[in-house]
């Protein structure tokens, strides 16, 4: 007779000497999932900045030099007396602001793949097999001395 009663508990039968049972546990496969974790825009817009800038100007203005006569007699061409007018025309600068856009950077933008590391932690679950006889005491085996 056997000395272990427990075949029928384990799910076998008096009438075999083989018993096969399963024993489990848990594996863990660690997967990775691609979701969207967020989104950036760009928006360009424009802004109006003041300056400031010194620019010299020129005009041009009449300068009277009034000199006298002292010895009449040494004026070449005397003339006479007459009404006369004459015009003279001047000139000034003004400052001219003009304008142009044109390009000054280009910006570039790509997506790149960054990678990083997360420790992860949790726990698993295993069957563990354990034999003992009708004393409760492990079962000695074929080189155990009784």
């Amino acid at each position: 007779m056997d000395r272990y009663h427990g075949e029928e508990r384990l799910g076998g039968s008096r009438d075999t000497d083989d018993l096969s049972v399963l024993r489990h546990e848990e594996r863990v496969d660690i997967g990775v999932e691609r979701r969207e974790g967020g989104q950036a825009r760009m928006r360009r817009h424009v802004e109006t900045e003041r300056f400031e800038e010194t620019v010299p100007l020129h005009h041009e203005e009449l300068e009277v030099e009034r000199r006298p006569i002292t010895d009449p007699s040494q004026v070449l061409d005397p003339g006479h007396m007459e009404e006369d007018e004459r015009t003279f025309t001047l000139y000034e600068e003004r400052p001219v602001v003009s304008k142009e856009e044109v390009p000054v950077e280009e910006v570039h933008v790509r997506k790149r793949d960054v990678t990083r590391e997360e420790h992860i932690e949790g726990e698993l679950r295993k069957e563990r097999i354990d034999f003992e006889d009708e004393d409760g005491l492990p079962p000695r085996g074929p080189d155990d001395a009784p």
